[in-house]
């Protein structure tokens, strides 16, 4: 924190430092700026974090972090029958924090299929007629 409240001195701008969840979940909320979306709701948002490898503990309390750090706001909705419900999306803080520190998202590497292909079938493991049981099962 000692870091951040120097940069804020400096050079008058709000330094926030964000950790990988924290910056994983603010894509996923960047990723539908350009789609006719307006956010997320929290169970729209729960099955992302799932899809990435979070449980619903982490994802809860990374966007209450988020929202206390003001990258994302929550906003009061309707439902088509008129009920209360809540949309989750990100602020233009957020924003500029994803577009400022962008080098965090493309230096990620890509997976290498060749790999990931070895690896499944490491994993199969189906095996060899020998000459002991050469059965076949169909």
């Amino acid at each position: 924190m000692e870091f951040e409240a120097a940069i804020e001195k400096v050079y008058g701008i709000e330094a926030i430092s964000l950790d990988e969840v924290e910056r994983k979940t603010l894509s996923h909320f960047m990723s539908v700026l350009f789609t006719d979306l307006t956010g997320f709701t929290y169970l729209q948002y729960r099955d992302e974090m799932r899809s990435s490898g979070f449980d619903d503990d982490q994802s809860s309390i990374v966007l209450a972090r988020l929202k206390k750090k003001g990258m994302v706001e929550q906003i009061e909705d309707r439902d088509w029958n008129g009920n209360q419900s809540w949309i989750y999306r990100i602020t233009e803080k957020g924003q500029n924090w994803c577009l400022e520190n962008h080098q965090l998202y493309m230096n990620r590497k890509k997976p290498d299929l060749n790999d990931s292909l070895e690896q499944s079938k490491r994993k199969l493991r189906v095996p060899t007629p020998t000459e002991e049981n050469d059965d076949i099962p169909f």
